[in-house]
């Protein structure tokens, strides 16, 4: 949704439809904003979920947020081996 009225920004012309889409703009940012932070304390609130998170931030390249998605979505991760972890990812084929 954020793209997408990013986009209708660049073709508005008219000042009261750029003004409306500037406010949509900011508000999906915030409510963004606000889901994020709920998502950190949530995980930093459980020792188990935080020490995943740390362990996955300490690798070169995994941000806050990529940690974060990769706890949501993958929640098997610390649990099983690496070649198990990589199927379930879909980044390859294990047999």
């Amino acid at each position: 949704m954020l793209i997408q009225e990013k986009n209708r920004l660049e073709k508005a012309t008219n000042d009261s439809i750029i003004s409306k889409i500037s406010t949509s703009i900011s508000f999906i940012q915030a409510s963004l904003d606000e889901i994020e932070s709920e998502i950190d304390h949530f995980i930093d609130a459980g020792p188990t979920l935080k020490a995943k998170k740390g362990t996955l931030t300490s690798v070169k390249g995994v941000a806050k947020q990529t940690a974060n998605i990769l706890i949501a979505e993958l929640p098997e991760l610390g649990k099983i081996n690496k070649n198990k972890s990589s199927t379930l990812s879909k980044c390859c084929s294990y047999q």
